[in-house]
């Protein structure tokens, strides 16, 4: 196999999943130029697998590859919440900002003032926040796209239920922003001071 760029949506610093041999397009768009050449991506011959059973891996580390992509966004938006709410002075709405910002930090996984002498970072407490979530989708991603091999059945148990997780915290993210924030933009309004924009 070969690697596919990542999709838009993923983090950058990935390179893509493996994808399974077949024939590709390769394009290069250069000063309003776009160039194509047909590619024909060829099977490692080391390696002992079926073509259908590297479609199959290569299905689901996109699929695992796209829910990492969802936590990552949603994680990003925790992060600016959180040091916009940092950042308002202690005197404007305090108690409803605390609120907010424990609720956004429990949710997430994020830790705004982390101890910089505990270079690990400590290890998220809820198992469906943001941070955890991500943290095993990488794992999983990581082992899907390195196996060489179908896809096992442990792999697509724990797909389906951190991709059920995922959606619940990711609906849950969702109803934090229209709520609890927006009561909040609402008050900081109230008192001619700006809204948290997301």
């Amino acid at each position: 196999p070969s690697q596919l760029p990542a999709g838009p949506d993923s983090p950058q610093e990935k390179s893509g999943v493996w994808a399974p041999p077949g024939q590709y397009t390769v394009e290069l768009q250069v000063n309003g130029h776009r160039y194509r050449q047909p590619l024909l991506l060829k099977a490692d011959p080391r390696v002992q697998v079926s073509t259908a059973a590297m479609q199959r891996e290569f299905e689901l580390a996109r699929k695992v590859e796209e829910a990492s992509a969802r936590a990552a966004r949603a994680s990003a938006e925790a992060g600016k919440l959180l040091k916009a709410l940092d950042a308002l002075p202690q005197t404007t709405l305090h108690t409803q900002v605390e609120d907010l910002m424990a609720k956004a930090q429990d949710l997430s996984g994020v830790v705004m003032h982390p101890d910089p002498r505990n270079a690990m970072g400590t290890p998220p407490r809820r198992t469906d926040s943001l941070r955890a979530l991500s943290m095993n989708l990488a794992k999983l991603e990581q082992a899907v796209d390195g196996a060489d091999a179908d896809p096992s059945q442990d792999a697509k148990a724990s797909y389906a239920e951190l991709s059920t997780t995922l959606d619940a915290t990711i609906e849950a993210w969702q109803r934090l922003k229209r709520s609890d924030l927006a009561d909040l933009n609402a008050r900081l309004k109230a008192v001619g001071a700006k809204p948290i924009a997301l």
